[in-house]
């Protein structure tokens, strides 16, 4: 009996087939030159798609076990220390992504962050926007820039990075699926995390300030 291991396998597939299991466990076999029978099981950990051409490919990056099970996969989690109140005390600007990762940072520290915004919450926060789309005229203290999740809240909510020197992106995105984002912004590339996700978010990190 064969020594049960598995592997990252890259494959492409077209847009039709991409999500079919059947055609993904083929193109595994082709690439790793395996016997169906020998692909125990499967995992997708990348995603992208490739719309460059008239015919739209789908990048796939699969963890494949072989001749035996893949290890359990581990569940997005995140703890943090609980503060009594006289911990150093660290006064953050803005409610945005920035300033959260910055207050869950000073937690982990064990110093207590207190989020300074202008702007209001996230829920009543858009109905300042209407001001500015039927009069032209800017709430200043609340609008597009200003408030609860910052300027990318009422974007399309794409986060990426084009640095070579990425730091923890990968961390962020774990962070947001621990606190109630789908998986899927795990294995997709270039995600986008929708409003909804950021304000569970926001809601869950705030509790703990």
């Amino acid at each position: 009996m064969a020594e049960a291991r598995y592997e990252l396998v890259d494959i492409i597939l077209s847009l039709e087939t991409s999500e079919n299991e059947e055609a993904r466990k083929k193109a595994i076999c082709r690439k790793l030159r395996l016997k169906p029978e020998h692909v125990h099981e499967f995992r997708l950990m990348k995603h992208s798609i490739d719309a460059r051409k008239k015919l739209i490919k789908v990048q796939m990056r699969m963890e494949v076990g072989i001749d035996g099970p893949l290890p359990n996969k581990v569940k997005s989690t995140k703890e943090y220390p609980s503060l009594s109140g006289g911990e150093k005390r660290v006064v953050i600007t803005g409610c945005g992504p920035a300033g959260i990762f910055a207050a869950l940072r000073c937690i982990e520290l064990g110093a207590k962050p207190i989020i300074v915004e202008r702007g209001k919450d996230a829920s009543a926060r858009r109905f300042d926007l209407g001001p500015i789309m039927k009069e032209g005229r800017v709430i200043e203290d609340s609008n597009y820039c200003f408030g609860e999740g910052g300027a990318g809240t009422y974007s399309d909510g794409k986060l990426y990075t084009r640095a070579t020197k990425r730091g923890p992106v990968r961390d962020v995105y774990e962070t947001l699926v621990a606190h109630g984002a789908p998986e899927r912004i795990l294995t997709d590339a270039h995600p986008h995390v929708a409003q909804t996700y950021c304000q569970i978010w926001l809601r869950h990190c705030a509790s703990r300030f």
